[in-house]
């Protein structure tokens, strides 16, 4: 019988596709768990599978097998850091949320059939030290989940171990903060908008410019509003 495999690495990109696909097609879905994690971050993937289980339409299996991948969004992938060992999706394996941004594919997730405290326990982080599902709070990753969430949801209940409007500016949090900040006030450059081999077909530098500029609102009404945990979330 013919299966459709997908990467699933427990970050909120490889969720909601996961999701997604879960929800359609007549074939089993196996979903592509990472090797070579921490025994927390197997434990969040389970869980997570769990919740993707829930909604199928389809039988889906999770086999633990494959390298670290992510289907994230191009601000992600190209102004921002992937977590430790991961990379983007394959060549050949289509990145299908390369031109939207976190708070869309967020949204996204709750269409496809999550529940929002579902989203809280997906894994962004590049920066925690103790655990593989912690979130530092104030790396590249971290700022971009928060602003997703509070754009999707309204708010943003993701423990984490510090807040970045909430501490003195000093040392990684000051320095993660303002290199967000300046990339939301410099032009954007010539290779953040070239195009990969593995995105949608319908894809142009255009319209990767346009999603690169919407995920720049999503942190720029988060900057404005202080880091504030609670928001008015945007039109879905």
């Amino acid at each position: 019988m013919a299966e459709e495999t997908v990467p699933f690495t427990g970050d909120p990109d490889s969720t909601t596709w996961a999701a997604e696909r879960a929800g359609s097609g007549p074939h089993p879905l196996i979903l592509i768990g990472p090797t070579n994690i921490t025994d927390g971050h197997a434990r969040r993937i389970r869980e997570l599978f769990a919740a993707v289980e829930s909604i199928a339409s389809r039988p889906v299996t999770l086999r633990i097998s494959g390298s670290p991948a992510t289907t994230a969004p191009a601000h992600v992938l190209r102004a921002m850091e992937l977590p430790p060992g991961m990379e983007p999706a394959p060549d050949g394996a289509l990145n299908p949320y390369l031109l939207m941004t976190q708070g869309e594919i967020f949204q996204q997730a709750r269409r496809a059939g999550l529940p929002a405290p579902v989203l809280t326990r997906t894994i962004s982080c590049v920066r925690a030290p103790h655990s593989a599902t912690a979130h530092c709070g104030h790396c590249p990753a971290c700022l971009t989940r928060r602003a997703g969430l509070l754009a999707a949801l309204g708010r943003d209940n993701t423990p984490y171990l510090t807040d970045a409007w909430n501490v003195a500016d000093h040392g990684d949090t000051l320095r993660d903060r303002e290199a967000v900040r300046t990339w939301l006030r410099r032009d954007l450059t010539g290779v953040e908008l070239d195009l990969p081999s593995n995105a949608p077909m319908d894809a142009s530098p255009g319209r990767l410019r346009a999603a690169i500029e919407r995920a720049r609102i999503e942190l720029r009404r988060m900057f404005d509003t202080g880091g504030d945990r609670r928001s008015e979330p945007s039109a879905a």
